[in-house]
């Protein structure tokens, strides 16, 4: 039965990869690179690598950088291999946010990428968050 067991593991393992949106489908992706440049020149302050840890209301999803809003509002960047892996992040960090009670964080997704705002962020910080994320 082990080896059994085995085929199966590695049977779920190989659809997990050809569904996963593993590697280029195509699509326009943004780059962190430039998700991180762009938003640094729309104004809001990117924090250095590590100076904000993981937050446990994102549920699985780690945050690839953070940022502050002139208004105080947080930012999370999260940038995904697809479109696909994207809206499934989207959809488990809004999981996490509901069942942490969070209530004032709003999930935007473009693309390959996920941004979560925590906080009151201005009609013009959310339009330079939006315009990064080419929406």
């Amino acid at each position: 039965m082990p080896s059994a067991h085995l085929a199966l593991a590695a049977a779920i393992a190989a659809l997990a990869l050809a569904g996963g949106g593993c590697g280029d489908d195509g699509e326009d992706r943004i780059e962190e690179p430039a998700l991180r440049e762009c938003l640094a020149a729309g104004d809001l302050q990117i924090e250095p690598p590590g100076a904000t840890p993981a937050g446990v209301a994102l549920g699985n999803a780690s945050p690839d950088f953070s940022a502050t809003t002139a208004g105080g509002a947080e930012v999370d960047a999260i940038v995904t291999g697809s479109d696909r892996a994207a809206e499934r992040t989207a959809a488990d960090v809004r999981a996490a946010l509901l069942g942490f009670g969070v209530a004032d964080a709003e999930i935007v997704r473009e693309r390959n990428a996920v941004v979560v705002i925590t906080g009151e962020a201005s009609a013009d910080e959310r339009g330079a968050i939006e315009d990064c994320l080419g929406d």
